[in-house]
């Protein structure tokens, strides 16, 4: 949890962790409670899966035929 509270530091890379912080012991978990930070993402976007593999063919030549090889 040390290296993943340093790296979520937004003076060092500013990364959200990808631990689950429930599952934290309580003083873990207070490494990641840093209060308001100037600069912080407070409402991170919400994330779009990839297009499904079958689309890649129609991707591709859509691709090909607006902007050429």
């Amino acid at each position: 949890p040390e290296a993943q509270a340093r790296k979520a530091d937004l003076k060092v890379w500013g990364d959200p962790t990808v631990l689950a912080l429930s599952k934290l012991s309580l003083g873990d978990a207070a490494l990641f409670h840093q209060g308001d930070v100037p600069g912080a993402v407070r409402d991170p976007a919400p994330a779009i899966p990839e297009p499904h593999g079958s689309w890649v063919p129609l991707i591709e030549a859509a691709w090909l035929e607006r902007y050429g090889a």
